[in-house]
């Protein structure tokens, strides 16, 4: 099982830039790193928007919280 990596796209994700979060991970993401780019809706705390979710090779979830484009190469590399 590869890590995911999951970007909050509901309403509130996206005025807050979640657009822009995901676009900046799809660029950091290379063949080399052995995750998976996906979206969702709402997760729920609009005040944390954008909200970027990590699942782990076990499962275990990482949750970021106010993400910003130029998080992207952290939350790659931790991946």
């Amino acid at each position: 099982m590869s890590a995911r990596i999951v970007v909050g796209q509901g309403s509130c994700g996206l005025a807050a830039g979640a657009g822009a979060v995901y676009t900046a991970l799809e660029e950091k993401l290379n063949p080399s790193v052995d995750a998976s780019l996906s979206i969702t809706g709402c997760i729920g705390i609009c005040y944390l928007e954008p909200i970027v979710d990590v699942y782990d090779e076990e499962g275990k979830l990482y949750r970021c919280v106010q993400v910003k484009e130029s998080d992207a190469d952290v939350i790659v590399d931790a991946v």
